[in-house]
């Protein structure tokens, strides 16, 4: 069960959400309620607003869904991917917000070292390639987040 949530924040009013502390989406429940974050959120839940749960593990966050104390997690659907995967059959992914877009990842290197540049692309080509990154983006519930997307 979704707990009655929808992508439209509407229907989080009045609802219990576990979030991890220092978050954008912590900002965003924040702005939700009434909050002046800078989100762009608008205070959809100003006059009922969510009960907001924030901790400073998303592993504890993801207990309070499991423990029955929130009604849902907010987090980065990758994060909600690997933590459906690691309980399965006992959470579910929820609503995407619809004014959320998807993002990419990315790995930093540092500009002064184009060898260690070059064999990081060398590698994900290589997994690309031979099917591994498929198989790990499919074991742990990423599959729809592989850039560029996987055909």
């Amino acid at each position: 069960s979704t707990a009655g949530l929808t992508s439209d924040y509407a229907t989080w009013c009045g609802k219990t959400i576990a979030v991890q502390d220092g978050t954008f989406e912590l900002q965003q429940l924040q702005d939700i309620n009434g909050g002046e974050n800078g989100t762009g959120e608008p205070a959809t839940c100003k006059s009922n607003p969510i009960t907001i749960l924030d901790f400073l593990s998303q592993s504890i966050v993801v207990q309070q869904v499991l423990s029955g104390n929130a009604d849902a997690s907010y987090q980065d659907s990758p994060l909600s991917g690997y933590f459906v995967m690691q309980n399965t059959g006992k959470i579910e992914l929820g609503p995407v917000p619809t004014d959320q877009a998807a993002t990419t990842q990315g790995i930093v290197v540092r500009k002064d070292n184009p060898a260690f540049e070059n064999a990081v692309k060398a590698a994900l080509a290589a997994i690309r390639a031979d099917g591994t990154y498929k198989t790990i983006l499919t074991n742990w519930g990423q599959s729809s987040n592989a850039y560029p997307p996987l055909s």
